[in-house]
């Protein structure tokens, strides 16, 4: 028996029972209204479950995917850093390798050099000491002129040999002074 059959609303009057139905009437409205809402809502929670399902499962088919890339890019770096690690070291090697051979080069240059020195130091010695010895050499009776030999073929006389040969006389003079005068071996 439901609580307005059993409240005291004066039954058994005909006005309080056309209450009593009218007010049953607007409850059973009332309760038709409300399974009506609820079944909205119920529906409604069923769609938000069923978009939330999609959602959580399209977000995890992103994560996965993205985990995939992510995996993929990080496997793709080290791959390339490995292979710039490679070609660093290559090309570390190689330099270290020309730095040694240079160094050799430039050693063994230095060595040529100071052996070329050497030898040229000996020479330029060796000039000064005949040099020296040149100086003090006894020279005959200098010549004004180198036409007029005192040393060759005594043989001949010096305008056959003129009309022979294109070459001039020999004659060495000496110039202790300092005068126009040349002093050595000289070709007229």
């Amino acid at each position: 028996m439901t609580w307005w059959r059993s409240a005291n609303l004066g039954t058994g009057s005909k006005r309080g029972d056309a209450m009593v139905r009218n007010m049953q009437a607007s409850l059973e409205q009332q309760y038709g209204q409300m399974q009506s809402q609820k079944q909205q809502a119920d529906a409604a929670r069923a769609r938000y479950e069923q978009q939330t399902a999609a959602q959580t499962a399209r977000y995890e088919q992103l994560f996965m995917q993205n985990k995939s890339a992510a995996e993929t890019a990080q496997k793709q770096f080290a791959e390339q850093l490995e292979a710039t690690k490679t070609a660093n070291e290559a090309t570390v090697a190689g330099l270290n390798n020309l730095l040694i051979e240079q160094k050799a080069a430039t050693e063994a240059q230095a060595t040529a050099f100071a052996e070329q020195t050497k030898a040229a130091n000996a020479r330029y010695e060796d000039q000064v000491a005949r040099s020296a010895r040149l100086a003090t050499a006894y020279v005959p009776a200098s010549q004004q002129t180198a036409i007029a030999p005192v040393a060759g073929d005594a043989r001949v006389a010096s305008q056959q040999v003129l009309k022979q040969n294109q070459l001039s006389n020999l004659s060495i003079l000496n110039s202790p002074q300092r005068t126009a005068q040349l002093a050595g071996l000289q070709i007229a």
